[in-house]
C-alpha cells in the first residue's frame, strides 16, 4: 500500500457506505457491486506497469522445451546445470549490471498510469486512426447491467460533490480488417491542476500537470483476471469468457490476448465514487485544508481539444444549431466565467485510454513506422475524456474546526517568519564582523540586553497607559481609524475630529449559489449576510457640536485567486494575511504577505551569497518555502453588490442612508476626574444587510459568472472578502475589509 500512496492513487471503495451521504438509488446500486481487492500481479500489471515496453500478452505461443536425453553423460548434465544458472545471480555472487538496471527500473516511479499524458498520441500522427479505432465514454443514471437498457445522461447536467456515485460505460470499436493489439486499457477518474502559458496556442500542451486524484477502476480496465462485478455474476477468474449484451450486441469482456477484433464493439462498465478528501500523502506539509478536494475551475486546454474533437466527429450538434449562444459555453465543465487564471485550471474527468507499443501499431494503423531513435515505446492509440463539474460541499466537522485551523495557520506562519528573521539577523551580525573573527562567533545568537530592556519598557508602557482591555478588544474587532478633515476654500485643511469604522472580527459565511439548473426543486440558497457595524466620531474640539453627516456604505466582493506553479505552498492562508485594515489604499495580499516575503528573500539571498550556507546553516526546505511565497501569483476580481440595506436592532425598518439612523452620545475620559478632560463620543450601531445574489462583475456589469466555494490546495487557492466603502461628507472614502467564507451546503 505504501507504493500506491506514493503515486497518490485511490482504489474505488464501493462497498463502504455512510447513512445520509447518498440517496436510496445509490444505496440499492451499491448493494449490487462487489468490492475488489487486487492481487499483487494485478497491481503490477496495471497501476504500477512500467514505461519500459515488455511482452506480457497471450498473442504468441509460449516457447517449447526439449527434454534432455537420459543417456547424457555426467559432464553434459553438469554443463546443462551450469547453463541453467548462468543467467541467475546466486546469493553469494555480485549482481550483474543488467540485473541491477532492471532492479532500479522496478523501483522507479515511471509508470504508464502517471505518465500517460506525456506519451505520444497516434491521432496526432495519423488522423485516420480516430476513425479506425473509436472510443467513447457515456455517463448513465444508474449502474450498468447486461441486458438492461441504460439511461444516458449529459455529464455536464450534474454538479457532483463528495460521496456521489458516477456510473457509465466505455465503448471501443475496431473498424479495421485486422486485430488491433494493446498493452494497457485504463479507465480512470482523474483530478488535475494544469499550468501553462497564457500566450501559448490551444494545441500546445500545458507546461505542468499535477494529478492530485487518481482512481483506477479494475473492472472497467483490462486486468489479468475475469472478475465478478455484480453479486449476480459467477465468473471463473482464471477462465476467459465471452459475454454479449443482448441490448446492443457488444462484448462486455476484453480479449485475454489483449487485442480488439475487427468490427467488434467492446463495452466496459465503470463505477466511481467521489472521495471525501485526498490521501494524506497528497500534501507534503500535512495541512488539513490542502487535503480537501478543490472545485472545478477554469477550462483546461485538453477539454477544449476534446470538445472540438467531438464536434468534428459528430458534425453540427444541437447546441450549435440552437439560437441561444450562451449554451455553447455550457459544454465546458466550468460553465462560465469563474475568475480563474487564463493559463491554469482544475478539472475532474473520466479518461479511457488504449495504450500499446509503437512497433505493434506501425503496420496495423499507420502507413509508415513510428519513428523513435531510442527503440520501442508505449504510445496512446486513442483516448476519450468525459469532463465533470465538481463542486465540493462543506463538512460539518471541518466547519466546527475552522477557527482552530486558522489559529494553527497563524502559529505556523509566525514560526516560519521567525526562523527566517533569525537567519537574516544572523547574516547581518556576521556581515558586520571581520572575516577572521567570524569563526569565533557562536552561531546561536541571543537577544542583546538592550533589546530585552526595550521589550520590557514597551510591556510596561502598555500596561500602565493603555486601558486594561485595550488589547483584548482590538484583537476581536476590525477597526479603521481615520482623521476627519474640514476642507477650507483658502488655507490649509484642518483636522476637526477622529472617526472609527469597526465590526466584530469574524468570518461571515455565504452559501454557494449554483446555477438554476443545478438547484433542487423548491429550494433556494440563502445568500444574505448581516454584518454589525459601529460608526464612531470624536471631535478634537470639546466645545464643538458639529457631527459629520455620513450617508452611504457601498460594498464590493473581492475574489482573490493565488497560484504557485512549481513549489507547493508552505502555509495555510488566514485572514490576517489578506489585509491589515490600517487605512491604507493598497491593503491586499500582495502588500501584506507577498512583498514581505520578497523582502526576506532578497535579504537572505544577499547573506547567502556573501557568507555561504555553511555559516548560516539555512535549511533547504526553508529556501524552497521562502522562494514559493515570494513568487506567488495573484489575481483580484472586483464584484459590486448593489443590494445593500441598513437596519437597527431595535427596529424592523430598513434604511438606505446612514444619516437616517440617529446618533447616540456618551462621555469618555482618559482616566482623570478633571471635567476639562471629558469628551463626548458620538456613535451609531446598525446592521449592514448584504445580498450576494445581486453581485455584478464590475468591468462588464455582467451577471454571467460563477463564484465557486473558497478552497486552498498545495498550488492553488481561492479566497473571498468584502471591501466596504464609507463615503465621508468631505468627499474622502474609508475602506474596511471583512473575510467571507463561501461554501456549499452538504
Amino acid at each position: 500500500m505504501s507504493d500506491r500512496n506514493r503515486y497518490s492513487l485511490k482504489l474505488s471503495s464501493l462497498s463502504i457506505r455512510r447513512k445520509g451521504t447518498t440517496n436510496n438509488q445509490d444505496e440499492d446500486d451499491n448493494d449490487k457491486l462487489i468490492n475488489i481487492l487486487p492481487s499483487y500481479q494485478m497491481y503490477q500489471s496495471t497501476i504500477s506497469k512500467q514505461l519500459t515496453p515488455s511482452r506480457e500478452d497471450l498473442r504468441t505461443e509460449p516457447p517449447s522445451y526439449e527434454l534432455t536425453p537420459q543417456s547424457s553423460t555426467v559432464s553434459t548434465a553438469s554443463s546443462t546445470t551450469n547453463d541453467y544458472f548462468a543467467g541467475v545471480s546466486m546469493p553469494t555472487s555480485p549482481v550483474d549490471e543488467g540485473m541491477e538496471h532492471q532492479l532500479q527500473e522496478g523501483d522507479s516511479t515511471e509508470t504508464i498510469l502517471e505518465n500517460a499524458h506525456k506519451l505520444k498520441r497516434l491521432t496526432s500522427i495519423n488522423k485516420e486512426i480516430a476513425k479506425s479505432l473509436t472510443i467513447e465514454i457515456f455517463v448513465t443514471e444508474s449502474i450498468g447491467e447486461v441486458g438492461v437498457k441504460p439511461k444516458i445522461l449529459d455529464p455536464l447536467s450534474l454538479e457532483i460533490k463528495q460521496g456521489d456515485y458516477i456510473y457509465g460505460f466505455v465503448l471501443v470499436t475496431n473498424h479495421t480488417e485486422h486485430d488491433v493489439p494493446f498493452d494497457m486499457f485504463s479507465v480512470v477518474l482523474e483530478g488535475c491542476a494544469t499550468f501553462g502559458s497564457s500566450s501559448s496556442t490551444v494545441v500546445q500542451p500545458p507546461s505542468t500537470i499535477i494529478r492530485f486524484l487518481t482512481m483506477f477502476d479494475f473492472n472497467a480496465s483490462w486486468n489479468d483476471a475475469f472478475l465478478d462485478r455484480l453479486v449476480t455474476d459467477h465468473n471463473n477468474p482464471r477462465i476467459p469468457c465471452r459475454q454479449v449484451d443482448p441490448v446492443d450486441g457488444t462484448q462486455v469482456q476484453l480479449d485475454e490476448r489483449k487485442i480488439f477484433e475487427p468490427n467488434v464493439t467492446y463495452k466496459k462498465y465503470f463505477t466511481f465514487r467521489m472521495p471525501q478528501k485526498l490521501l494524506d500523502c497528497s500534501c507534503e506539509h500535512g495541512f488539513v485544508k490542502h487535503l480537501q478536494l478543490p472545485p472545478t475551475l477554469g477550462i483546461p486546454k485538453n477539454e477544449i481539444i476534446t470538445c472540438l474533437r467531438q464536434k468534428w466527429k459528430n458534425g453540427k450538434s444541437e447546441i450549435e444549431k440552437s439560437d441561444d449562444p450562451t449554451k455553447l459555453k455550457e459544454r465546458y465543465a466550468s460553465l462560465t466565467n469563474d475568475f480563474f487564471f487564463p493559463d491554469a485550471s482544475i478539472d475532474f474527468s473520466i479518461s479511457a485510454r488504449i495504450i500499446g507499443r509503437a512497433s505493434d501499431y506501425a503496420k496495423v494503423l499507420l502507413n509508415s513506422p513510428v519513428s523513435n531513435s531510442h527503440g520501442d515505446e508505449y504510445v496512446v492509440a486513442n483516448e476519450d475524456y468525459c469532463y465533470l463539474r465538481f463542486i465540493p460541499a462543506s463538512h460539518s466537522l471541518f466547519e466546527l474546526n475552522r477557527a482552530m485551523i486558522n489559529e494553527e495557520a497563524k502559529l505556523i506562519s509566525v514560526n516560519m517568519i521567525q526562523k527566517i528573521k533569525e537567519k537574516i539577523n544572523l547574516g547581518r551580525e556576521l556581515s558586520s564582523i571581520p572575516v577572521e573573527e567570524r569563526n569565533l562567533i557562536s552561531p546561536a545568537l541571543q537577544p542583546s540586553p538592550s533589546a530585552t530592556d526595550l521589550a520590557k519598557m514597551q510591556q510596561s508602557y502598555y500596561a500602565k497607559v493603555r486601558p486594561t482591555n485595550y488589547h483584548v478588544n482590538r484583537d476581536n474587532i476590525y477597526e479603521v481609524l481615520f482623521p476627519f478633515k474640514k476642507k477650507a476654500v483658502f488655507g490649509a485643511t484642518k483636522v476637526i475630529g477622529l472617526g472609527a469604522f469597526s465590526t466584530p472580527k469574524k468570518e461571515y459565511r455565504v452559501n454557494y449559489n449554483p446555477f438554476p439548473k443545478y438547484r433542487k426543486e423548491g429550494s433556494s440558497p440563502l445568500t444574505n449576510v448581516t454584518i454589525p457595524i459601529e460608526l464612531t466620531y470624536l471631535s478634537s474640539d470639546r466645545t464643538s457640536k458639529y457631527i459629520p453627516d455620513f450617508k452611504k456604505i457601498s460594498v464590493e466582493l473581492i475574489a482573490l485567486t493565488i497560484k504557485s506553479k512549481k513549489l507547493p505552498i508552505p502555509l495555510v492562508f488566514h485572514p490576517d494575511m489578506l489585509f491589515e485594515n490600517k487605512g491604507k489604499t493598497n491593503d491586499n495580499f500582495d502588500m501584506v504577505t507577498v512583498r514581505i516575503f520578497q523582502k526576506y528573500a532578497i535579504e537572505l539571498s544577499k547573506s547567502l551569497k556573501e557568507l555561504g550556507n555553511d555559516a548560516l546553516e539555512v535549511d533547504k526546505r526553508m529556501v524552497f518555502d521562502l522562494k514559493c511565497m515570494a513568487n506567488l501569483s495573484t489575481k483580484y476580481d472586483h464584484l459590486k453588490v448593489p443590494d445593500v440595506s441598513l437596519s437597527r436592532e431595535d427596529s424592523d425598518s430598513t434604511y438606505q442612508l446612514i444619516s437616517s439612523i440617529p446618533w447616540h452620545s456618551e462621555s469618555v475620559s482618559n482616566g482623570t476626574h478633571s471635567a476639562s478632560e471629558v469628551q463626548v463620543k458620538h456613535f451609531k450601531k446598525f446592521n449592514l444587510n448584504v445580498d450576494f445574489s445581486s453581485a455584478i462583475y464590475g468591468p462588464t456589469l455582467s451577471h454571467d459568472f460563477c463564484l465557486v466555494p473558497d478552497f486552498q490546495s498545495c498550488y492553488l487557492a481561492r479566497l473571498y472578502y468584502l471591501k466596504l466603502h464609507l463615503k465621508c461628507p468631505n468627499g474622502e472614502k474609508v475602506y474596511m475589509r471583512i473575510p467571507i467564507v463561501l461554501q456549499r451546503d452538504g
